[in-house]
């Protein structure tokens, strides 16, 4: 394998993704052009060709210069899960070897998807990934729920959940006012309203995406953001009111989404990222009858990867869980980019 870099809308990427039956979302230019635009991240393609000069696998990348957290690359920054792509002809051993051959010793490489071990590139699993299997049978899908979950279905259809598609951006709107209020519950920084209105404008508005919004009694109850292409649907967001979760608008809310991916011919719906002390999500997930495997990272590095100070972490929580939901944004402003 040979290496070269490509711009992000190089049309060779873009012919490579489209064949390329594991691609999701994530890999679409579009997604890159959102985390550039936003945040001032370089995008580029690490492409790697054959002797015929074929392409034969390659993977999006952010280059991330920050004061706080140095020179990097990830592929890609805010995204769960994205594998390289690899054509038939070709092989992650060989692609690992080749990132391994030419990595020059200063800047991390962050791989958000496992590749074979190299003396350099080192595994990290810290959390799990859920996927579901769709097919175009609804009410098979439904039956192969655990009973807790059929019963919240139904109990929020009782209780009179109704959800609307939306891709407007009022509705992204009415989705991140929820966000903000989850992500201030839970304690996290909060991205940017910036973030979502970019992601409308290069994500929902050209089809590539859009918002689920639960409503009982005329009041927003949960809302989503999936990411639809190439049949993989993206739960990428999901936000709700803890106040009205007995009504059960997330059950009501993920089964029109799993009911939308069954009418038009998508074959996976991907739950995304569980971080390993979230059990009560993990099991939340487990009740879809999603598959669950490890969420393995790989870093191109001198050295495997150190967490994030648990002490440090659990003080900004509890100072975001004690402040106005201002101080939520204000933080995710000032360190979203640092972190992604």
């Amino acid at each position: 394998m040979h290496s070269l870099e490509l711009p992000i809308s190089d049309p060779a990427w873009m012919q490579f993704v489209a064949q390329r039956p594991e691609a999701t979302l994530f890999h679409h230019p579009a997604w890159s052009h959102l985390l550039a635009e936003v945040y001032g991240y370089v995008p580029f393609v690490r492409a790697f060709v054959d002797d015929r000069g074929a392409l034969v696998a390659a993977l999006p990348v952010m280059e991330i210069r920050s004061v706080l957290t140095g020179r990097r690359f990830v592929s890609l920054p805010f995204t769960d899960y994205c594998p390289p792509l690899v054509s038939e002809g070709a092989d992650s051993h060989a692609l690992a070897l080749a990132l391994e051959k030419e990595w020059d010793g200063r800047a991390v490489l962050e791989i958000r998807a496992p590749l074979p071990r190299q003396p350099h590139l080192h595994p990290c699993s810290r959390a799990t990934h859920h996927t579901l299997a769709i097919g175009t049978d609804e009410k098979a899908l439904l039956a192969s729920f655990d009973k807790d979950t059929r019963y919240n279905i139904r109990r929020g259809q009782r209780n009179g959940v109704t959800v609307t598609l939306d891709r407007s951006l009022e509705g992204m709107a009415a989705f991140y006012r929820l966000q903000v209020l989850t992500r201030h519950r839970l304690g996290v920084p909060v991205q940017p309203w910036r973030f979502f209105a970019h992601l409308h404008r290069l994500v929902i508005e050209p089809g590539l995406g859009f918002v689920l919004l639960a409503r009982a009694d005329g009041q927003l109850l949960s809302a989503a953001v999936l990411l639809n292409w190439n049949g993989t649907l993206i739960g990428k967001y999901l936000a709700s009111d803890a106040r009205r979760w007995a009504m059960r608008p997330n059950h009501v809310l993920i089964w029109e989404a799993i009911r939308w991916a069954c009418q038009n011919g998508y074959h996976t719906l991907d739950f995304g990222r569980t971080d390993d002390e979230d059990e009560g999500l993990r099991r939340f997930k487990l009740g879809w009858g999603a598959r669950e495997e490890p969420l393995t990272y790989s870093y191109l590095a001198s050295r495997p990867p150190s967490p994030l100070g648990e002490r440090a972490q659990r003080a900004l929580s509890y100072v975001i869980r004690h402040s106005p939901q201002s101080v939520c944004c204000a933080i995710g402003e000032l360190l979203y980019a640092h972190f992604g």
